[in-house]
C-alpha cells in the first residue's frame, strides 16, 4: 500500500513538471514607430518683376502700334496674309519674286457703274477722266478706274518705297480735282453699255461738279477698301507700311455722309448693241461683250477658259492680221459668264470686221478628243503663265475676295482646267455665244 502511494506520487510530480516547460513565452515588448520624416522648408518667393515686357520687335522694323489691327490670319496654301484694320478695310499679302523687289497693289470695293443712278450716268463714266490727283507725281504710278461693279485704284513701284506707294493710291482716291473731260475707253464704253446705261448718258457732255461728287462717293472713304499686295516683300515690310499709312487717313465727308454703293450683279443683254467712238489716236480696237446664264462654279470658269482658246483659235483664222485676246469672266453671285473679246489691227472698227468676227465666234462650241485635249493644255499653260505675274495673282486674288472664296483657288484651278469635257463646252457656247445679244465697241484710228 505504501509502495502504490509512492508510485502515484512521483507520477503527480513528473505531470506537473512537463507542464511547466510547455507555457508560452512572455509576450514581446511593443515596437515604437519611427517619426515622419520632417519635410524640408518651403523656399523663400522670389521677388516680382514688376518692370513692363520688352516689345516683341519683328525682323529690322519697329513694332505696331495696339489697336491697328482687329485680326491677322495667314492661309499657307496660298501663302497669302490677310489683315483686319480697326478702321475697317482689309490688307492682303501675296509674297511672289515674279518681279523682284517690286511691288504691285490694287484696291477696290464694291460701286462702279452699276451702283450709279440714272441722273449721274453720265457723270460716272467720266468721272476718272475729269478728275485727277493733286500730287503730279502720282499719275505716273497710280491709275483709277471704275467698273462695271467696282471702284479700283491700282499702282506698283519699288519694295523699298512700298510706303509712298500706298500713300499715293490713298492720295490719289481722297485728293483730287476736276480737270479737262477725255473721251471714256472702250472697255469703260462696254461696262456702262452691259451695266444698261443708255446711248443717251454716253454721248452727253458731264458736268465736272457732278462727276467729282460721284468719284468721291466711290473713292472718298478706302475704310470701305479691300487692298491686294503682290510682290517681292515681308510680311514685316507690308505690315509696317500699312501701320504708317492707313491708320491715318480721313474719309472725304461726302463719302462719309453719302450712302455706301453696292455691288451690282451682271446682266444679260437682251439684244445686240453696237457703238462706234469717235477716233482717236492709236491703233482701232474692236471689244464684244458675250453673256450668258451658267452655274456659279471654278469647273463652269474652267470650261470658259478653254473655250476662249477655242475662240482665239476661230478668230487667227477668220481675222488672221488681227491681235487677239479672249478673257473670260464668271459673276459668282448673279451666275453669269462673260467672254470678252478684244481685237486690234488695222480695219477691225468697220461693221464688215465686227460682223466676220461675231459669225467666227458664234460657230465654234464643238470638239473633238484632239482639239479638246490642245485647248486645255493651252488653257492650263496661260493660268501658269498668268500666276506668274502681279497682275495674274491680283486678278484671281481680288475675284476670291470679291466672293469670300478660298484664296487658295488660283492654285487648285489647273486642276478643273484638266477636267472639262468636250459637252460642257459646247453647253457654255450654247448659252453664252449668241449673235442677238452681243455687246460691242468699235473704236477708230484718227
Amino acid at each position: 500500500m505504501l509502495h502504490a502511494l509512492r508510485l502515484l506520487f512521483l507520477l503527480l510530480a513528473a505531470g506537473l513538471a512537463g507542464c511547466a516547460t510547455t507555457a508560452p513565452p512572455p509576450p514581446a515588448p511593443p515596437v515604437r514607430e519611427a517619426p515622419p520624416p520632417r519635410r524640408p522648408p518651403a523656399p523663400a518667393p522670389e521677388p516680382r518683376d514688376e518692370s513692363p515686357p520688352a516689345p516683341v520687335v519683328k525682323s529690322a522694323y519697329r513694332p505696331v502700334p495696339e489697336g491697328v489691327f482687329e485680326s491677322q490670319s495667314f492661309y499657307p496654301r496660298a501663302e497669302v496674309t490677310v489683315w483686319h484694320l480697326a478702321s475697317g478695310a482689309r490688307v492682303v499679302f501675296h509674297r511672289t519674286l515674279a518681279a523682284p523687289r517690286r511691288i504691285s497693289v490694287l484696291g477696290f470695293a464694291p460701286g462702279g457703274l452699276g451702283s450709279a443712278p440714272d441722273t449721274l450716268l453720265t457723270a460716272a463714266i467720266a468721272a476718272p477722266s475729269v478728275v485727277q490727283p493733286t500730287d503730279a507725281d502720282i499719275a505716273e504710278q497710280v491709275l483709277v478706274r471704275i467698273t462695271e461693279q467696282d471702284a479700283q485704284v491700282v499702282g506698283s513701284g519699288s519694295t523699298d518705297m512700298l510706303e509712298r506707294v500706298l500713300r499715293q493710291l490713298v492720295e490719289a482716291m481722297t485728293d483730287v480735282q476736276p480737270s479737262g473731260a477725255a473721251q471714256p475707253s472702250s472697255n469703260v464704253v462696254l461696262d456702262a453699255l452691259l451695266s444698261g446705261v443708255p446711248h443717251t448718258a454716253l454721248i452727253a457732255r458731264p458736268d465736272p461738279d457732278e462727276a467729282l461728287a460721284f468719284y468721291e462717293q466711290q473713292f472718298g472713304d478706302p475704310r470701305r477698301f479691300t487692298f491686294v499686295l503682290v510682290g517681292d516683300a515681308t510680311v514685316e515690310q507690308v505690315e509696317r507700311a500699312i501701320a504708317d499709312v492707313l491708320p491715318d487717313v480721313r474719309p472725304a465727308m461726302r463719302a462719309v455722309l453719302a450712302e455706301a454703293p453696292e455691288r451690282a450683279p451682271w446682266r444679260v443683254p437682251t439684244e445686240a448693241v453696237t457703238m462706234m467712238l469717235a477716233p482717236q489716236r492709236g491703233v482701232p480696237r474692236l471689244t464684244l461683250a458675250f453673256r450668258g446664264r451658267a452655274e456659279p462654279t471654278y469647273p463652269t470658269l474652267a470650261g470658259l477658259y478653254v473655250l476662249a482658246e477655242q475662240i482665239e483659235g476661230a478668230l487667227a483664222v477668220a481675222l488672221p492680221d488681227a491681235a487677239v485676246v479672249v478673257a473670260p469672266g464668271l459673276d459668282f453671285e448673279a451666275g453669269v459668264a462673260e467672254l470678252r473679246v478684244t481685237l486690234a489691227g488695222a480695219d477691225v472698227a468697220e461693221n464688215a470686221v465686227r460682223i466676220r468676227a461675231v459669225e467666227a465666234i458664234t460657230a465654234v462650241g464643238s470638239l473633238s478628243s484632239q482639239a479638246l485635249a490642245v485647248a486645255r493644255e493651252a488653257a492650263r499653260a496661260q493660268h501658269l503663265a498668268q500666276l506668274a505675274t502681279h497682275a495674274g495673282w491680283l486678278d484671281w486674288l481680288t475675284r476670291a475676295l470679291r466672293y469670300d472664296h478660298d484664296t487658295a483657288a488660283a492654285l487648285q484651278f489647273k486642276r478643273d482646267l484638266l477636267g472639262v469635257t468636250a459637252a460642257r463646252v459646247h453647253r457654255l457656247a450654247e448659252a453664252v455665244l449668241h449673235a442677238d445679244q452681243v455687246v460691242s465697241v468699235a473704236q477708230p484710228s484718227e
